[in-house]
């Protein structure tokens, strides 16, 4: 802290300082002014030009999140307890980081939600199809044929947790008032898997997976990352379920606005690089570095690998390229220097996006129907991406292929240009494929 004389020695917080200085509090974290705060940062040697902007930041982003979550790589020894400040450093220099590991946070959440969506669905699908849609113990007065057994039933799952699961389940997930499970405790009869599903959080989820049959386990993970010759389907498991724990810690983390760029994983066991290897490509993950320090390249890396369609990880690699090149396109020092340092904070690697579109190629080659479609980024460039219709060892086929259809039509054109689309009525809008088949359209019989 600082002494009256000008000397300086170790000390918890600037707070703790301030109120050494000028008043006693027997509280630890004691209220203190936005003026006063702005004291104890100029005495601890940041630079703030304007005192009124730096004050409006505090107000809107609040100080422990503003400065307490960058400040440590401007300080010449926090890990000591000298939370000084190193010569030229800024509140812009603080604000910058926390603009830019905003941008991250922001990306990585719309990322995320379809991953989670995806797994949750196939989870409910998997089960619903083993184990049927009853979720009513033997005994509930409400089940409607209690000579059905519950999809729920602790015989259906493995391992020494399955009764915990299962118990949580009833007791927090079908016990829940909202929706969609509240509509259908009132609405319905029962509460299928998927319907299940749609109200778990993504640790839950997870759960949830470990204790399925290796059977079911296997058909979601073949369906979340392609299979290739070879591979080691137990190995395979056990990396999925370790890269959605990283998702779901590093998603809450960006959830609560937590920083991202010093943000590790706690995990029991880390990822095997050998194997994420086997999916992503050598040289992109090694032993002692990179994957296995849980930090957010390995969130990244997982982000990409278990985003099974092609076109969002394009366009997730592509937003992260439009990040970069706003900071870096304009050659401006400033920008230049705190994307420059977040790298290094982070522990990114300079060249990270090269990686992650080595990693995205390899990914891609395992599928097996190819073509591509242009898609422009923010930035306004256009941008060829694969467009791949996925086969999987269960036969399904993931479309992404879209079709053009009318408001009331029963068919679903390849082309706008179809002659059953010119002298229709009805504008024509674009769909996909997939969407198509399942309000039952059949193709156009005057396309070939």
């Amino acid at each position: 802290m600082l002494r009256f004389d000008g000397t300086r020695q170790n000390s918890p917080t600037d707070v703790e300082e301030f109120f050494r200085m000028t008043k006693k509090s027997v509280f630890d974290k004691p209220f203190v002014d936005f003026p006063d705060l702005i004291d104890v940062l100029k005495k601890r040697g940041l630079t703030i030009i304007n005192d009124f902007q730096a004050i409006d930041l505090l107000k809107d982003y609040g100080y422990y999140k503003l400065i307490n979550g960058y400040k440590k790589n401007y300080q010449q020894s926090p890990s000591n307890g000298d939370e000084t400040f190193i010569p030229g450093a800024t509140m812009d220099q603080l604000f910058a980081q926390f603009v830019l590991d905003s941008q991250f946070q922001e990306l990585f959440l719309t990322t995320v939600f379809p991953v989670e969506n995806h797994f949750k669905n196939l989870i409910g699908y998997e089960v619903a199809k083993k184990f049927g849609v009853n979720n009513f113990t033997k005994d509930d007065p409400k089940n409607p044929d209690p000579k059905v057994q519950s999809y729920l039933h602790p015989d259906n799952y493995t391992g020494s947790t399955r009764n915990d699961v299962v118990s949580y389940i009833h007791n927090r997930v079908l016990d829940s008032d909202d929706n969609p499970v509240a509509y259908y405790k009132t609405h319905k009869n029962h509460i299928p898997p998927w319907i299940m599903m749609s109200n778990m959080t993504l640790g839950s989820a997870v759960r949830y997976f470990q204790i399925l049959p290796k059977s079911l386990k296997t058909n979601i993970v073949q369906e979340i990352v392609d299979p290739i010759d070879g591979e080691d389907i137990g190995a395979k498991k056990e990396l999925v379920t370790i890269g959605f724990e990283i998702l779901r810690q590093f998603r809450n983390a960006s959830a609560h606005s937590n920083p991202l760029y010093l943000y590790k994983a706690k995990l029991e066991s880390n990822p095997s690089p050998r194997i994420m290897s086997t999916y992503i490509g050598s040289g992109i993950v090694r032993k002692k570095s990179l994957v296995g320090r849980n930090d957010l390249f390995s969130a990244l890396l997982f982000l990409l690998m278990l985003t099974q369609k092609p076109v969002r990880r394009s366009l997730f690699i592509q937003s992260l390229q439009d990040i970069e090149d706003s900071y870096l396109f304009d050659e401006n020092d400033f920008t230049t220097s705190v994307y420059n340092d977040y790298l290094i904070n982070s522990g990114l690697p300079v060249n990270y996006i090269e990686q992650l579109r080595k990693a995205n190629v390899e990914l891609t080659k395992h599928s097996k129907i190819h073509s591509q479609i242009t898609v422009t980024s923010t930035s306004g460039d256009s941008l060829n991406v694969p467009l791949i219709l996925n086969r999987h060892p269960s036969g399904s086929v993931a479309q992404e292929q879209t079709v053009w259809v009318t408001k009331r039509g029963k068919s679903y054109h390849h082309s706008k240009e179809c002659a059953a689309l010119k002298t229709s009525s009805q504008e024509p809008y674009e769909i996909t494929l997939i969407d198509a088949q399942s309000k039952g359209l059949t193709k156009c019989k005057r396309e070939k």
